[in-house]
């Protein structure tokens, strides 16, 4: 849980300090200085600052970057895959959210069928003589039981929201910062 919330809110861009005199801005502070491939030490440093800075923007610049010798199709593929594979990682171990905001609820609901069953029992090893203290204790289970399936429930739901929402602002950085290194990238092919 802790691993997942880490990896959704540690997305960096690349630093701004990379930026020359003159310079590229990307969406969301990915900056690239339009000289940055003038030279074999321009692109090695390109290609360095990328690995290094840690994100799935990060990780499509630096195979947009690694690809820019390649034609415009290809690259403006190569980069989509990048997109979708970052995509797919941070997407990962999500389902598990999913599954427990409906399993939780079931598993409450069962808990309340056992306690039924066990409010039963007692009712008929007590009859004819029934007290309300016979079954107070098996009802205060059912509704513990009801109550943490719910919490659990909704507590996964809100996490699963937020990171959902984290994810889909991440996705529309990446479809930007592609689209703008591909062209970038393509207009210098010219």
């Amino acid at each position: 849980l802790t691993e997942r919330a880490a990896a959704y809110f540690d997305i960096r861009y690349l630093p701004l300090e990379v930026a020359a005199d003159q310079k590229v801005q990307g969406c969301n502070g990915v900056v690239l200085p339009p000289v940055i491939f003038d030279t074999e030490r321009k692109e090695a440093e390109a290609l360095l600052l990328c690995e290094e800075t840690p994100g799935p923007v990060a990780a499509v610049v630096d195979a947009a970057v690694s690809n820019r010798d390649k034609e415009p199709d290809v690259l403006r593929e190569l980069v989509a895959t990048a997109g979708r594979s970052q995509l797919s990682r941070l997407e990962r171990r999500l389902a598990f959210f999913s599954v427990v905001c409906e399993v939780a609820p079931l598993c409450g609901l069962f808990g309340t069928m056992l306690g039924v069953y066990e409010i039963i029992n007692r009712i008929n090893a007590s009859a004819p003589m029934v007290l309300i203290t016979d079954f107070t204790e098996a009802l205060s289970g059912i509704l513990a039981c009801v109550s943490a399936g719910l919490l659990v429930a909704v507590a996964c739901h809100v996490f699963y929201a937020v990171l959902m929402s984290r994810i889909e602002r991440i996705t529309l950085d990446i479809e930007a910062t592609s689209t703008e290194i591909v062209a970038y990238l393509t207009r210098k092919a010219k």
